[in-house]
């Protein structure tokens, strides 16, 4: 069955108890735990990477950026058609309210990601299941406190 709405459209749009805080919650640490006991960290969790079923459940989506740990983090690999002759597609993201302070290196005045680049003035943050856990806390907080950890624009 298709999801109803990601969690993002249910904070914009419902206000979430405490009852169904704590069921989600739940939920997020079991499908997160999973993924970690696999060896993997889903790389990029948010509000808009979990979806409510209709039965109520939550499922966790949008694992292209998920990575083994102890393997570099930052980029997600868009693979073309196979009808096409082009190279698969790397992309640097990160979702900025959701990432750990240690994803972010200061160069000059901007933040910028640690993502793999050559030359770059910083080590490549490796993956690790603590990165999981602070956009876990970052996600909880917006439930509760009914707004982000860290404002972005």
């Amino acid at each position: 069955p298709a999801a109803e709405r990601n969690l993002l459209d249910v904070l914009l749009k419902e206000r979430v108890g405490l009852a169904l805080a704590k069921t989600m919650f739940a939920s997020f640490a079991a499908a997160l735990g999973h993924l970690h006991e696999q060896g993997l960290i889903q790389g990029d969790f948010k509000p808009s990477n979990v979806v409510r079923m209709p039965d109520g459940t939550w499922i966790l989506i949008d694992l292209d950026a998920a990575v083994r740990i102890g393997q570099p983090i930052g980029v997600k690999v868009l693979c073309k058609s196979p009808a096409t002759s082009a190279a698969a597609e790397e992309v640097h993201y990160l979702s900025t309210a959701y990432m750990p302070p240690e994803a972010t290196h200061i160069q000059g005045d901007e933040v910028v990601f640690r993502v793999p680049k050559a030359g770059a003035p910083y080590e490549v943050l490796k993956a690790h299941p603590t990165l999981d856990l602070w956009s876990f806390m970052a996600v909880l907080f917006r439930i509760i406190a009914h707004k982000p950890l860290v404002e972005t624009d």
